[in-house]
């Protein structure tokens, strides 16, 4: 079935999900879903419903009924995107062998009796072994909201849940779904999301793990890395992180405090491929998602400057020279975009790439991810910026407490929040958690949220 323009991405037991060549597909009118993977079924022929969903939930025109609020809604990631199509051609083909009607699957005898029963012993599995837990659950989370969603479209009845799942070990399926409407959904109460509370390693962990990392795989994959650490950027804005977000022209660089000494200036730049948010479109394989304007160490723009000049270049002799044709050289010259190479290969680094460089070496604490970097720079931030503050007020006379609550929150939502590129301030309330476990006070976490 695949052609030489379609590559077979996974090959169920009869259904497969794919994805075509972007350039072609975006060629034939179809630029905003080039990326999307597809769903063709046993026949095998294109599966209309299955592929209206994945479109719908890749742009970000439907979600689960109290996902996320209506305001603050974006499209999934790639990756997200790319397991939402495995796990639901997975339940797509459960239906047809075990011939079950969309239009009447039901969730207590149908998903949770037989779907997720049989993914746990054994019975719908490739090789006849019990999948995990979370392997059911994610699966069985994913084939509820395809449900809802046929039932939104006017495909379906009304799909109901039960008031108690709890007969599901470990389960959340479909956990946040109801069948309120959009506009009682709205009205809901807004409330502070449950989070376990952060771990950070010491600064000398830290240190050390990374120093690991430049040892043992090179320049490129230390400083992606450390950027991460530095930055807050997720793996995939680091991975599509282009050539040219710095300008070339040091005179050119927007130092945001200039009089400043050396080690606290920092550079302001933009970026676009690769955000969390809603697609605009897609270029050299990167999602292009709202943009927004973070601050980097100055100290760390000059190290990627030098990179670009020297360890980059020689990378990317590489990458031309391993080309059999002069097309095909001269596309790679035009068409290498990407900061980040692969020292060995000179291909652009993936965010596969990243994390497994990132977990190459000893970890310093235990869960330590780019994830968990993120979460290391905004409590750096709020840490260094708290030092200062005390710094301050011990200078002063008064012998006023520190008020650190709404110190706490002005950090979080002035600096960490826009550099995140967080849409609530209920993402980083784990943050003032953290602070007041830091600082010792019992600090109020009842906040004004508008």
């Amino acid at each position: 079935m695949a052609s030489s323009n379609s590559q077979l991405y996974a090959c169920l037991m009869g259904f497969h999900v794919f994805f075509s060549n972007p350039n072609l597909t975006a060629e034939a009118g179809f630029g905003r879903v080039a990326h999307f993977p597809c769903i063709f079924d046993a026949r095998p022929g294109y599966h209309r419903l299955g592929n209206e969903y994945l479109i719908e939930r890749g742009l970000g025109f439907w979600y689960p009924f109290g996902e996320i609020p209506s305001q603050e809604r974006g499209a999934p990631t790639a990756q997200s995107l790319k397991n939402y199509a495995f796990w639901l051609a997975n339940f797509l083909e459960w239906c047809e062998v075990r011939g079950i009607d969309l239009c009447h699957c039901s969730f207590t005898n149908d998903i949770q009796g037989n779907y997720y029963s049989e993914m746990l012993n054994g019975a719908w599995s490739r090789n006849g072994s019990s999948l995990t837990f979370s392997t059911a659950n994610l699966r069985s989370n994913l084939a509820c909201d395809f449900l809802f969603w046929m039932a939104h479209k006017g495909y379906r009845p009304k799909f109901v849940l039960p008031e108690n799942k709890s007969q599901i070990r470990n389960s959340n399926i479909a956990g946040n779904q109801n069948e309120k409407s959009d506009s009682s959904q709205a009205n809901r109460k807004k409330e502070i999301p449950t989070k376990g509370k952060l771990r950070m390693p010491t600064d000398i962990k830290v240190e050390n793990w990374l120093n690991l990392i430049y040892k043992n795989l090179g320049e490129s994959e230390g400083l992606f890395c450390e950027l991460i650490l530095l930055s807050a950027m997720r793996r995939e804005e680091v991975a599509a992180f282009r050539l040219n977000t710095i300008p070339e022209s040091r005179a050119d660089w927007d130092i945001s405090n200039p009089t400043a000494p050396y080690s606290e200036q920092q550079v302001s730049i933009s970026i676009k491929y690769g955000t969390k948010g809603k697609c605009y479109g897609y270029d050299h394989g990167d999602k292009i998602g709202p943009e927004r304007e973070i601050k980097i160490p100055l100290a760390i723009v000059d190290r990627l400057h030098a990179y670009r000049r020297n360890t980059r270049t020689a990378a990317l002799k590489k990458w031309i020279k391993s080309a059999t044709t002069l097309i095909e050289k001269q596309d790679r010259i035009l068409n290498s975009v990407h900061l980040f190479l692969n020292q060995r290969s000179g291909k652009r680094i993936t965010g596969k790439d990243i994390y497994s460089a990132w977990t190459s070496a000893p970890l310093p604490i235990g869960g330590w991810s780019p994830h968990q970097g993120r979460h290391w720079w905004a409590c750096s931030i709020l840490w260094r910026e708290f030092e200062k503050h005390q710094k301050s007020h011990d200078s002063l006379s008064d012998d006023a407490p520190l008020n650190f609550t709404p110190f706490g929150l002005n950090v979080i939502r002035l600096v960490i929040k826009p550099q995140l590129g967080h849409s609530h301030e209920n993402t980083t309330i784990i943050y003032l958690r953290w602070f007041a476990d830091m600082v010792g006070s019992g600090l109020s976490l009842i906040y004004d949220s508008d």
